[in-house]
């Protein structure tokens, strides 16, 4: 089977500011980036931190009332409540203590 060559060809005199601008609309577009990501990783740790601060409110009450006779209904809405922080708890990644 005979190899197929391919040539391309094109001419830069007309062709290069409109690459250059278009390079150039990129690179800001690009450089805008970076304030919504700083943007959305402060919003993220928030609320990993109200998250946390949730769970800790959580388990105090459940420390409290472990040594406290509740009705059934309580005692299953606690169970609930704390199934719900479980699964919150397991999207949020722990905070790494800094060094």
């Amino acid at each position: 089977m005979k190899p197929n060559n391919i040539h391309y060809h094109f001419h830069l005199g007309s062709g290069l500011p409109a690459i250059l601008s278009r390079l150039e609309t990129i690179m800001t577009a690009v450089t805008e980036l970076a304030p919504k990501i700083e943007a959305l990783t402060a919003q993220v740790t928030k609320i990993g931190t109200e998250t946390r601060s949730l769970i800790t409110k959580v388990q105090d009450l459940t420390d409290a009332l472990a040594a406290t006779p509740v009705p059934a209904d309580v005692e299953a809405a606690l169970v609930a409540l704390s199934d719900q922080v479980a699964i919150v708890d397991a999207l949020v990644p722990d905070e790494v203590p800094a060094p």
